[in-house]
């Protein structure tokens, strides 16, 4: 009796350029999620001033709205450490917007299956939250350089500007995080996305091993067990 040969079907030229597309879009999103992580680690965690990491004395400085609350908070931080923490943020600033912008750029379309995803407007829509993020902080950044001050020996903001600039740089802060939170969920469906195109041109289909491979095989009705 001949020995059968089981032939592994081969994927189609479109399912192997959505396979490569969605690695690619995997690998990017990975590692711009790697380099934004990195940065933030050295940028915003790792420094300290006054016990507080620059990541803490920015977002005290954002939200703090008035000069007393400032300078409560910010006891034990000075201005040239206050500002060199606006500095270092204003830095991850370019950092995830520059990451973002190159992400959507090169990886929209790869990124989805069908759907408005793959189409340009899609890219179009979203290319804004990391270009309109990164600038939205920037201005806050620089209007946070010009506000802070020093207030007897502690962190404070300039008095003529304290009823003008300590609302802007809240709303500007709010306004930051919302593109930016808006622009994470955007990566992740990215990544769920890529990931999700790779595994169905990749992993076997449940149903393909429910199919006879050669009807000629399948037993009839009442036929003699074969010797």
């Amino acid at each position: 009796m001949a020995a059968t040969t089981t032939v592994e079907p081969q994927p189609s030229p479109r399912e192997a350029e959505d396979r490569r597309r969605a690695v690619a879009t995997f690998a990017a999103s990975v590692a711009a999620v790697a380099i934004v992580v990195a940065c933030y680690w050295v940028l915003m965690l790792n420094p300290e001033a006054g016990g507080l990491s620059h990541r803490r004395i920015t977002h005290l400085l954002q939200f703090a709205g008035s000069s007393s609350r400032l300078g409560d908070r910010l006891s034990g931080v000075t201005v040239d450490e206050a500002r060199l923490a606006v500095a270092a943020s204003a830095v991850f600033a370019v950092v995830w917007g520059l990451a973002g912008y190159l992400l959507l750029t090169t990886s929209w379309q790869g990124a989805w299956k069908t759907g408005f995803g793959r189409r340009t407007e899609g890219r179009t829509l979203a290319l804004p939250l990391a270009v309109g993020g990164a600038a939205v902080a920037l201005v806050e950044k620089a209007l946070t350089l010009i506000a802070v001050t020093d207030d007897g020996g502690g962190v404070g903001y300039a008095d003529w500007l304290w009823s003008i600039l300590p609302k802007m740089i809240v709303t500007l802060a709010w306004v930051k995080w919302l593109l930016a939170g808006t622009l994470i969920l955007v990566v992740v469906a990215m990544t769920v996305s890529a990931a999700t195109a790779f595994a169905r041109t990749t992993l076997p289909k449940a149903n393909d091993d429910l199919k006879p491979t050669d009807p000629a095989s399948k037993p009839t009705a009442g036929a003699p067990p074969p010797a």
